[in-house]
């Protein structure tokens, strides 16, 4: 029996890997401690992060423990610091926990990988440099001894997989409670993997028997040396974690417990979703009931609920003095809440993800993350005396040093980390050692979920666990794709990765799931960022509403926007963004269309009776779209298929599905998706047609294509014709006579709105002419040119991402260049290329010609959008599997940054923003007044959550109806303490009535967008 628990396949090999290469390690370890002492010479300072740093100084020289934070790091500052009267001990111990760090990540890949030493080297040396690591080597903070033990943990785990012994499964929970005391985020993870350790190393299997029965890989629960070791580990991490518990109970002489303010950080965390019914106590509920007064459901104060005067917690504690007692009512309130809707709770957790990626977020996190503040007189005076500590007591005044400047401009590093759960989900399909990748994945998504689940705000440091999964994660990932850099024979032998050369059922099975990854990623930003003023244009459009209309014709019966003569509630609005009793039929549809919009109906028309289906919510308006987008792939497939073989389907796949422009445009509840579908369908018929010949069906389906393209956006014209032309030049079994007839038909499918155009056109509108307006800092070249590469780039807010995607597509279209010569523009590839040009070359003469700007606007040539990636995977064909898969996956690290964060993302956010900041100012007895075009003026008023009237004043070149400056304004505001005075979409920068209220009313608070006017001399107007 011990020898079967002790078995280990290639135990000797590990040793002999140092033996032989023994020279190259010194030198290796030695090139990563003088790195690691040559950065801290430029950076010695050691820094404090206000708050937690100050509570483990008194940890260390009290012996108190605050409540929030773990026990262990305050006693390793007293063991280091105290005696020597100087932090610099901590310091360099900390830095030298690092190099070992970065050692142990380059054993795992040498040893555990099997990676030959120069890539081993090269992953030590990034986690060495790793900015999450750097920066908190230098802070009195216990990350770092965190990050040293769970590095171990890793290791052992890893160690533990291959050698299934009862000690190096014991060692792996006696180094996971270590990591645990340094920082709690490990508990959860460490506990579920304290059962899942064994089921990895007892059910991985060699791959020869894995062609067997599914039912043998389950024969080791039948085995009792299995479930010894599952008993063992279980009982292990209990007993360890309960010891660790009862040790801090003995320190602080309190009852034993992880933490004592987890309760009221679950309370916290989850307040927005807490609900009176959820506390046992009826204090509590009182508490929550009413809490509006403290912004309880805002997501951005969880912070200010746990920790600052008058709200949630401070709150609580008032009137319940028992401590204990209090955060045992905290606990069972949050779980009540996390039985109750667990559904909620993860939607505040996938928010607070998602807040990484809106504009800048990201940078302001990090600068946030330094501990910016100010230490008090008492505190300095206690770090001089006991530790020599100058340092500055406004922090935030200190000079930046390279560690912090590293730090804050390691952003596209940090999004990279944030979607590095989506590369270890994608390991368990490619990697040939599944327990590696199972083990990693586990890991990975642990980590993932607790910390985004428990976090009060997104904190970048919280990050660093991931960081250093994510360095394993690609090290695993490098060996699948590049056998070359392995030292086993066996995967030399095996060949490459070939996941990119995979058969016809396995290749449906993966563009299924980037299907879903897919979803994942738009369903996520759909859900989490409301509507912006053309997306508020569709509503109105689809529930039968003209809004853009001129006043002459408006006719209110039909739904048409007529500005109110006073004040009117937010409910009177929103009617413009519901259907009505009973709903508006298609014709009055079509008829909002002609009056107001200068697009075709279809869209509108299916938008209408999406919504009449699933309602009018934010998400679900979007929802449209996304399918749409979704739809795409399954054309987007069939057309790589058709020009570029089976393997150019994935890459093209994979790339449309997290183009930063693509998941944007299809998040918009505009026609963009929809039109895309048209264009990916026609040229999918067109090729199925030229090489199977025609037939009904398919004649059938290319009409109606046709005529839905042409029906969704006018420059669906460009690509169209551009593809008619091919066809016409090499027809093969698409018949010219046949072609032409069902040009013909799809002409007359399409007359009798074209017919129109003419009046539709020239009839008055509030966005007419829009396109002939000058955009600021105009430049016709760049803005051509950057059109023409925005489905490379992205197009996103990272500037440096989008010039590292161009530079990989660049070597792309080189290799092709080189490699087929003429032959790029040769049979199929002419249609791709004709394709990808023409919507570009359509806007530069349709603006040559009509003294228009549409070049100023990427969502004008985002046709060219899913031909740009099948062109770009017909070039990947031509590379090897490992350069293939190489560069893909380069372009979705280039692109990561981006991948949620258009760079026009804030038009979105106007609205609600100006919403929120009126919500939380406004009361009963005020006006609001919105200066703004209908569709800004609805935007606003669809966050609005109070019952203050609403007077809408449309700006002064709306022929809306009219409005007098002073009568107006003295009729309107009479009896008002205040007017909220807000500028929304079409407002002037100066406007007469704010101009007015600015001389005649006291200006109590003023923005770019908002003004607080009070009465003079009264208490109302």
């Amino acid at each position: 029996m011990r020898s079967e628990e002790t078995k280990r396949p290639q135990a000797g090999r590990w040793e002999s890997v140092f033996v032989t290469h023994i020279k190259k390690w010194w030198l290796f370890c030695a090139g990563i401690f003088a790195l690691k002492l040559l950065l801290l010479a430029v950076d010695p300072t050691p820094k404090l992060f206000l708050g937690d740093s100050l509570g483990y100084v008194w940890t260390a020289l009290t012996g108190w423990m605050p409540e929030d934070l773990p026990y262990f790091y305050g006693y390793v500052v007293r063991w280091l610091c105290n005696w020597p009267g100087t932090l610099l001990p901590l310091i360099l111990v900390q830095a030298f926990l690092g190099v070992v760090i970065a050692v142990m990540i380059a054993w795992i890949c040498r040893a555990v990988f099997s990676l030959s030493g120069w890539v081993s080297y090269l992953f030590g040396f990034l986690c060495s440099i790793d900015p999450l690591q750097l920066i908190w080597e230098r802070y009195v903070m216990p990350e770092t001894l965190g990050l040293f033990f769970y590095t171990l943990v890793l290791h052992q785990s890893f160690i533990y997989l291959r050698t299934r012994r009862v000690t190096t499964l014991l060692t792996v929970q006696v180094l996971s409670v270590i990591a645990i005391g340094f920082q709690t985020i490990f508990l959860i993870p460490f506990q579920i993997m304290a059962a899942a350790l064994p089921l990895i190393a007892f059910a991985s299997v060699p791959t020869e028997s894995h062609r067997g029965n599914v039912a043998d890989r389950f024969r080791f629960l039948r085995r009792s040396v299995f479930w010894r070791h599952f008993g063992i580990s279980m009982i292990a991490i209990l007993v360890l974690t309960q010891g660790y518990k009862q040790a801090n109970g003995f320190l602080t002489h309190r009852e034993p417990a992880y933490l004592y303010g987890t309760g009221y950080r679950l309370l916290s965390a989850w307040a927005p979703v807490l609900r009176p019914e959820d506390s046992p106590d009826p204090r509590l509920a009182e508490i929550i009931r009413q809490g509006s007064e403290f912004g309880l459901a805002n997501e951005t104060l969880r912070h200010a609920q746990r920790f600052a005067p008058g709200y949630l917690i401070e709150c609580w504690r008032q009137i319940e003095t028992d401590k204990r007692k209090s955060r045992e009512i905290a606990t069972r309130t949050a779980i009540n809440a996390l039985r109750r809707d667990p559904g909620a709770i993860i939607a505040v957790a996938a928010r607070t993800y998602y807040v990484f990626w809106k504009d800048s977020e990201m940078e302001r996190r990090a600068k946030a993350d330094l501990g910016i503040g100010k230490i008090d007189a008492k505190q300095q005076k206690l770090l001089l005396e006991r530790y020599h500590w100058r340092g500055l007591a406004d922090t935030g005044v200190e000079r930046l040093t390279l560690s912090n400047w590293y730090y804050v401009a390691a952003g596209p590093y940090y999004f990279a980390i944030l979607l590095s759960p989506l590369l270890s989900l994608g390991l368990l399909f490619v990697a040939r050692e599944k327990a590696y990748a199972i083990l990693l994945f586990l890991h990975t998504w642990l980590v993932f979920v607790i910390t985004f689940l428990l976090s009060l705000l997104p904190i970048t440091r919280y990050l660093q666990p991931l960081s250093l999964l994510m360095l394993l994660s690609v090290a695993l990932a490098v060996k699948c794709l590049c056998p070359a850099t392995a030292t086993d024979t066996n995967v030399k032998e095996a060949g490459p990765s070939r996941w990119l050369d995979i058969n016809g059922r396995q290749r449906v099975c993966v563009v299924l799931g980037i299907l879903a990854v897919a979803a994942m990623l738009r369903v996520g930003l759909a859900g989490n960022q409301p509507l912006w003023n053309d997306e508020i244009f569709s509503l109105t459009i689809a529930t039968g509403h003209s809004v853009e209309h001129s006043p002459t014709i408006a006719n209110p019966a039909l739904g048409d926007f007529v500005q109110p003569n006073g004040p009117a509630s937010a409910e009177e609005f929103c009617r413009y963004l519901k259907h009505d009793n009973p709903p508006a039929n298609p014709g009055r549809i079509i008829r909002a269309v002609f009056l107001s919009d200068t697009s075709p109906p279809l869209y509108y028309l299916l938008l209408y009776g999406w919504t009449l289906a699933f309602g009018t919510s934010d998400f679900v308006l979007r929802a449209f779209s996304i399918l749409c987008s979704l739809a795409c792939l399954a054309f987007l497939a069939g057309v790589a298929r058709q020009i570029g073989g089976p393997k150019a389907v994935l890459p093209a796949c994979l790339l449309f599905a997290f183009s930063p422009l693509g998941i944007t445009f299809s998040t918009e509840a505009r026609m963009y998706s929809l039109f895309w579908l048209c264009v990916v369908a026609i040229t999918w018929l067109s090729l199925a047609w030229r090489e199977r010949g025609g037939n009904t069906f398919l004649a059938a389906a290319w009409v109606a294509t046709s005529a839905a393209g042409f029906l969704t956006h006018y420059f669906f014209a460009f690509p169209w014709i551009a593809l008619v032309v091919f066809v016409l030049l090499q027809p093969e079994k698409f018949s010219r006579l046949r072609l032409l007839t069902c040009v013909l038909l799809a002409g007359l499918i399409i007359f009798p709105w074209y017919m129109r155009l003419p009046e539709s056109f020239h009839g008055w509108r509030i966005m007419k002419d829009w396109l002939k307006m000058v955009p600021p800092g105009f430049n016709r070249l760049n803005a051509a040119g950057d059109l023409l590469l925005q489905d490379f780039s992205g197009a996103g807010h990272h500037e440096s991402s989008n010039f590292v995607a161009l530079v990989i597509f660049a070597i792309i279209g080189a290799i092709m260049g080189w490699r087929l010569r003429l032959q790029m523009f040769a049979r199929s590839r002419l249609l791709l290329w004709l394709l990808f040009v023409a919507p570009w070359a359509g806007l530069v003469l349709f603006d040559f010609v009509m003294h228009t700007y549409t070049v100023a606007h990427e969502r004008y040539a985002i046709a060219a959008l899913p031909v740009a990636y099948v062109l770009t995977a017909t070039g990947l064909t031509l590379l090897s599997s490992g350069a293939r898969t190489l560069l893909l996956l380069s372009i979705l690290v280039a692109w990561a940054p981006n991948t949620l964060i258009y760079r026009q993302t804030g038009k979105r956010f106007s609205g609600r923003h100006r919403a929120e900041l009126v919500s939380a100012k406004e009361r009963p007895t005020d006006l609001i007044l919105i200066n703004a075009i209908p569709t800004g003026l609805l935007n606003v008023v669809r966050y609005l959550k109070g019952p203050v009237p609403i007077l809408s004043w449309m700006p002064s070149w709306v022929p809306q109806s009219h409005r007098d400056i002073p009568d107006s304004i003295r009729e309107f505001a009479a009896g008002r303490t205040r007017i909220l005075w807000v500028a929304a979409a079409g407002s002037a920068t100066s406007t007469p009535e704010r101009d007015w209220l600015r001389e005649n009313a006291l200006v109590f608070e003023e923005t770019k967008i908002m003004s607080d006017f009070r009465p003079k001399g009264s208490p109302t107007f």
